[in-house]
């Protein structure tokens, strides 16, 4: 599979963050997303062909572990996040940001 560049995370000296997600399967978020967004196998539980609506299944895709990963980074090193919170017009229904809000508390 080949991947299109465009979503990464860098570290102090500049290189793109890798993720060991288990044992030693490891990930960029460039790869996560795009496996994500454009893997065939996620089809059958991406309800409309638009986003994954089922909590339990978006937990087993590489993307979510990673996001998972990086906000308890930011929590666990007492970085400050800014929640800017929902557009009052907007439902919120991002599986991602109800996980973020619980490891960060806000919930």
């Amino acid at each position: 599979m080949s991947y299109k560049r465009g979503f990464e995370i860098y570290d102090e000296d500049g290189k793109t963050v890798i993720y060991t997600i288990k044992g030693n399967d490891e990930w960029t978020v460039d790869m996560a997303w795009n496996d994500m967004a454009y893997n065939p196998a996620y089809e059958k539980i991406k309800p409309g062909g638009t986003f994954i609506t089922d909590i339990e299944q978006l937990k087993n895709i590489p993307m979510y572990k990673i996001n998972n990963k990086y906000i308890k980074r930011m929590r666990d090193e007492g970085y400050e996040v800014i929640d800017q919170g929902v557009p009052f017009d907007k439902k919120d229904d991002s599986l991602f940001f109800g996980m973020e809000e619980t490891e960060m508390k806000w919930r």
